[in-house]
């Protein structure tokens, strides 16, 4: 039996030499790659307006619902990585 193409959110973080990336993945591609520096609350902020942009246009084209609403607008990325 063969599996659906799903559409699923998931994320990543790779460690390369000395920096970390975090990316977002819908399937098998990337949809963001962004470095992880140390001024973390305005790059938190940044990936989340970010996220949500993504999120509405997946969901436009999707009929079923990708992420509750709640967790986009809690404004804690931790909540992606449980």
């Amino acid at each position: 039996m063969k599996r659906a193409n799903r559409h699923y959110l998931s994320f990543r973080l790779k460690e390369i030499t000395e920096t970390t990336w975090l990316e977002l993945h819908l399937g098998n591609n990337v949809v963001m790659r962004e470095e992880l520096t140390k001024c973390v609350d305005i790059q938190q902020r940044e990936m989340i307006k970010r996220l949500d942009h993504i999120v509405n246009e997946e969901q436009r084209k999707c009929k079923y619902k990708l992420l509750d609403d709640t967790v986009l607008k809690c404004n804690d990325l931790k909540r992606f990585f449980a």
